[in-house]
């Protein structure tokens, strides 16, 4: 996407600066991609983008019906082509003037023009499209910038004439729905399949934990994931960490990427090694969380009762202050000898694998985490 919004930034706004100030050059800008023209092309996901050249794919194929047969016979992504031109609206790809002409007429007709300028463009490279035998020769064709002749702006205007509204309307209707069907699922198991190479999960789990992510997404009124948004699923994956409001804020930034987006791919990395590691992977990720922004180092015994808690919960064990209690002053004590109140990681971690915490606390630690579990829960 990047590529075709800094052209249009580079060409169309060159444009607009020409006959506007820059404050007025970029409200300008603003008002054509967020009301006027294309509201849905400029977005993350490119929504209006996908449907307009599945729209000129129609048009192509009901007023060039042997020219479309032609590019699919020759495997030509007409659809990656014209979507350049879309997002420029043609500036960059024919003469200077011709381009200021066509954007006149954006303006006045509305996008539908665009269409019949596509189309017109198809038109004027018929002839030698149909000549063409291999694909790449056809995509090199549309790479050259276009000298036309003012028979070109003819064309689009009698393009536009039966091209009507309703039609375009029609066809983006039934598109839409479709378009966004299609991403989301290529989205979601282009995601499945980069989680299978990094975790433990299976498929059916994969498929489980993204569903009910985005059952939870689709009700919010954001895009993106925020930390209090981001209540809505703590509990759903893990149930027992209900007691554990506190870990809500380093769970999420830890699954965050650094500019601070909810990243889904680092939440399940995370979760895989709760779910699915060992007992020594379980308790560095809840020391990691309790202690978080804070690397790992000495821990003091309010932290270790606070990790072994979420490391019990986490198992699906029922915790009793008092016993839990109990557990941890035994176990502080001989993981720090020299009474300081501060212990080494690595010593608590062997002690804590040395000692049966699963025994004490957890009945059935392997019913609570089997293969089924994700799906179940």
């Amino acid at each position: 996407m990047s590529i075709f919004i800094f052209s249009f930034k580079e060409y169309n706004s060159c444009s607009f600066v020409v006959v506007h100030v820059q404050r007025g050059a970029f409200w300008v800008l603003c008002s054509i991609c967020d009301d006027v023209i294309m509201p849905e092309n400029y977005h993350r996901h490119m929504i209006g983008s996908v449907v307009d050249q599945t729209i000129l794919e129609e048009l192509l194929s009901s007023h060039l019906p042997q020219l479309n047969t032609h590019l699919h016979r020759l495997n030509v992504p007409t659809s990656i082509i014209t979507q350049a031109w879309f997002f420029c609206f043609f500036i960059g790809y024919v003469p200077w003037e011709m381009g200021l002409h066509i954007l006149d007429a954006i303006f006045y007709f509305g996008p539908k023009f665009m269409f019949s300028v596509g189309m017109a463009i198809f038109k004027y490279h018929a002839a030698k499209i149909l000549s063409l035998d291999q694909c790449d020769l056809a995509i090199q064709l549309f790479k050259q910038r276009f000298q036309f002749s003012d028979l070109l702006l003819n064309d689009a205007f009698d393009y536009m004439h039966s091209i009507t509204e309703e039609k375009i309307q029609e066809i983006r209707n039934q598109c839409k729905f479709k378009t966004i069907q299609e991403m989301e699922f290529t989205t979601k198991f282009s995601t499945i399949r980069k989680l299978q190479v990094k975790t433990n999960f299976s498929e059916a789990e994969l498929e489980s934990i993204y569903d009910r992510f985005h059952i939870v997404i689709d009700q919010l009124p954001e895009e993106d994931i925020t930390e209090e948004s981001f209540k809505s699923v703590f509990n759903t994956f893990i149930p027992l960490w209900r007691y554990r409001l506190d870990l809500i804020t380093p769970l999420y930034k830890m699954s965050s990427r650094d500019d601070g987006v909810f990243n889904l791919i680092e939440f399940v990395r995370i979760l895989n090694v709760l779910r699915k590691g060992n007992i020594k992977d379980r308790f560095t990720i809840c020391a990691q969380l309790q202690l978080f922004p804070n690397d790992l180092g000495l821990i003091d015994k309010g932290d270790f009762y606070n990790i072994i808690d979420a490391l019990v919960r986490l198992y699906g064990g029922d915790v009793v202050q008092k016993d839990l209690g109990t557990f941890v002053a035994m176990t502080y004590e001989k993981v720090d000898p020299d009474k300081n109140g501060k212990a080494n990681l690595e010593s608590i971690v062997q002690e804590i694998i040395d000692r049966p915490i699963l025994e004490i606390f957890v009945s059935d630690p392997v019913d609570t985490l089997n293969e089924n579990s994700i799906v179940r829960n």
